[in-house]
C-alpha cells in the first residue's frame, strides 16, 4: 500500500500496469489501485483473465497469446 500510496501517489484517473495481475503481490496492487480509482490494466495468462477483470482490471492482457491488443477496452490481447 505504501509503494502505491506514499511513493506512486497514485491518483484517480491514473493508469496502473499491473504486472502478474493474478499473484499475490499483483493481485494487491490492482485492488488498491483500483480503490484509488486508477485505471488498471492487468497482465496475466489465460487462465487468470477472467479472475483479473473481477479484482478491477479494466483491461487485461493475457501474455500467453502473441496477436495485437484490441482497441477500446475489455481483454487488450
Amino acid at each position: 500500500m505504501q509503494a502505491l500510496r506514499d511513493k506512486g501517489q497514485v491518483r484517480p484517473g491514473q493508469r496502473v500496469l499491473a504486472n502478474g495481475a493474478a499473484g499475490e503481490v499483483g493481485t494487491f496492487a490492482a485492488q488498491l489501485a483500483t480503490a484509488f480509482g486508477a485505471k488498471v490494466t492487468g497482465v496475466c495468462s489465460t487462465a487468470n483473465v477472467e479472475m483479473a477483470a473481477s479484482i478491477g482490471a479494466g483491461q487485461v492482457i493475457d501474455y500467453t497469446r502473441r496477436d495485437s491488443p484490441e482497441p477500446g477496452g475489455g481483454t487488450a490481447w
